[in-house]
């Protein structure tokens, strides 16, 4: 089952929240795989976490996550979701360290350190966010998404590693040359690194 990504809501709180569709989907005649009892217990401590988001209590939703993580490590979204909660609560350390235990239960998974490169970001230690980015796009190997390599861009300039937002810039408008936004921070940071 997906869980909700509350970060989404954090974000955006009212997009199209009151959208009725447009037609009642259509029961699925593939069944679904069955859920193990594990599963069905992650599942609901996101459902009682969500519920204490909504609630505005966040100690509450973080030691939840707390104890998903302890069932199951490798729910990267909750390290993320943890850690932005601790942020908010202007609990840094404990969010860093919760992204420390994440990315030591799962040192090899591109989606932990993008979550790790965004917590970062999020606080502005571009030096940690760059690091975090650079394995995630070598740990998705020709799959990096465009949007973890254009993190990662910003992060190394924001860093000021000039040669990697370079490197990255370019190759971004090499192999999406219709995307404007990729030619245009090319040439802004190729406009900067001409003043130094």
């Amino acid at each position: 089952m997906k869980r909700p990504l509350l970060l989404v809501l954090v974000l955006f709180p009212l997009a199209v929240s009151h959208a009725a569709p447009a037609k009642a989907p259509a029961k699925s005649k593939v069944k679904k795989p069955a859920r193990t009892p594990l599963e069905a217990r992650v599942d609901r401590l996101w459902e009682q976490s969500d519920a204490a988001f909504h609630k505005g209590d966040y100690p509450a939703a973080i030691k939840l996550h707390r104890q998903i993580v302890k069932l199951a490590p490798d729910d990267v979204e909750s390290y993320g979701v943890a850690a932005w909660l601790l942020w908010s609560l202007g609990k840094k350390a404990d969010a860093d360290a919760f992204i420390a235990q994440g990315l030591k239960a799962n040192p090899k998974n591109a989606e932990m350190w993008d979550t790790a490169g965004q917590q970062y970001t999020l606080e502005k230690s571009f030096p940690d966010a760059k690091v975090a980015f650079s394995n995630a796009v070598q740990l998705s190997g020709t799959k990096a998404p465009e949007l973890l390599r254009r993190r990662m861009a910003h992060a190394a300039e924001s860093a000021g590693d000039w040669d990697l937002a370079t490197r990255a810039w370019t190759n971004l408008v090499r192999d999406y040359p219709n995307e404007v936004v990729n030619k245009n921070n090319l040439a802004r940071v190729q406009a900067q690194r001409s003043k130094m």
